[in-house]
């Protein structure tokens, strides 16, 4: 099960959660070490802004356009995280045991 929730002004405006696949032919498999399924959901209050969870065995991610300034903070366990090359205000975070495969999926969303 993997789960995010993102927090303004001690609120929360964004709650999604999905499971991995339970088998290898369930789920998206377009990025590195999947298959994967996601969830989405757009903020309930406050500036527009909206994320996206995807959740493999090994690894989730998160895809998180704010519409303002944003930033990670309570995480647990190891996270790589960067900015998108497209230039949009946003944020793309990696959580997973293994440094190589972090590298590869967050390169290919952040690109």
């Amino acid at each position: 099960m993997c789960g995010l929730t993102v927090v303004r002004n001690g609120q929360p405006v964004i709650q999604i959660d999905t499971n991995w696949p339970s088998k290898s032919n369930e789920g998206a498999s377009d990025l590195p070490d999947g298959p994967y399924h996601s969830a989405s959901s757009n903020a309930t209050a406050g500036p527009t802004s909206w994320a996206v969870l995807r959740c493999a065995r090994d690894w989730m991610s998160i895809e998180f356009q704010p519409r303002q300034n944003a930033k990670l903070s309570n995480t647990t366990g190891p996270v790589s995280a960067a900015t998108p090359t497209s230039g949009a205000d946003g944020l793309v975070a990696v959580i997973g045991p293994e440094q190589q495969t972090r590298q590869r999926i967050l390169s290919k969303l952040s690109s």
